[in-house]
């Protein structure tokens, strides 16, 4: 089972935001796999982001060819549903 710990690397060096694992108090060697978290992107990075995806998805042929009339679909889409008791 995989378990998620905050921690700070600089260099060589790791300070935990959380209590570490147990194993590491105890002197155990665990194996780990890192993911950098990115910078926050500004409003307007997200925004050219999302563009260039919507232009991508938009130059494959078929992706969105099957909704016949889209104003009608996204207005059944937005309807209230009625709730199920």
């Amino acid at each position: 089972m995989q378990q998620r710990y905050q921690a700070v690397i600089t260099g060589n060096t790791i300070r935990w935001i959380v209590p570490p694992p147990v194993e590491l108090e105890e002197g155990k060697e665990i194996s780990v796999e890192i993911t950098l978290k990115s910078e926050e992107k500004t409003s307007a990075e997200r925004g050219t982001a999302m563009y260039d995806a919507l232009s991508k998805l938009s130059k494959i042929k078929g992706v969105l060819s099957s909704i016949e009339n889209p104003s009608e679909w996204q207005r059944e889409i937005r309807k209230d549903k009625e709730l199920v008791r």
